[in-house]
């Protein structure tokens, strides 16, 4: 399925589905692996629309440093001082007003949907591309398993190195 008619599937499949419910099996999943026991820095994203809201990750992990995404012409990370302190920037999305710019050790990316071998499936910007492209990190796709299925995708599209949807594993 090439990936205009993908994202509209994606769309109309998470508009249908309860993504609070979806989002805490999805953090209880991250929490349950430990995956983010040995990292210190981990870049997270303010959810848009009906994105998987890992932000309840921020309290569970006191001592880890959260950080989200600003967007300009690319994105870059900035410290999470508090959850509080952000304000709506380019794409109404919130960022923080920190400006303490970070690489993440990690980096937890939403996906509109994510194939079988873990290709992502975002807006179409390219921006969390083009990141992974500059910053070798580990990339975690957050997905509801409504929108696990195959599509067309491009070399330079980021093929995450682990994927947490919402059942009782992650794949």
């Amino acid at each position: 399925m090439d990936k205009i008619t993908a994202r509209k599937k994606a769309l109309s499949n998470r508009r249908s589905v309860d993504i609070n419910f979806k989002s805490k099996l999805i953090v209880a999943n991250i929490v349950n692996s430990k995956i983010l026991d040995s990292f210190k820095i981990i870049g997270i994203y303010y959810p848009l629309y009906d994105e998987i809201d890992l932000l309840e990750l921020i309290n569970l992990y006191p001592n880890k440093t959260f950080c989200l995404p600003k967007t300009t012409k690319e994105i870059e990370f900035y410290k999470l001082d508090n959850i509080a302190n952000v304000k709506l920037g380019k794409f109404n999305i919130y960022e923080p007003i920190c400006d303490e710019a970070v690489v993440p050790e990690i980096v937890f990316v939403p996906c509109l949907a994510v194939s079988f071998n873990n290709a992502r499936l975002g807006y179409g910007k390219g921006y969390y591309d083009r990141y992974s492209e500059k910053h070798k990190l580990i990339y975690i796709g957050v997905c509801n398993c409504e929108n696990v299925f195959d599509f067309e995708y491009s070399d330079y599209d980021l093929i995450l190195d682990k994927v947490f949807i919402d059942l009782n594993s992650a794949n």
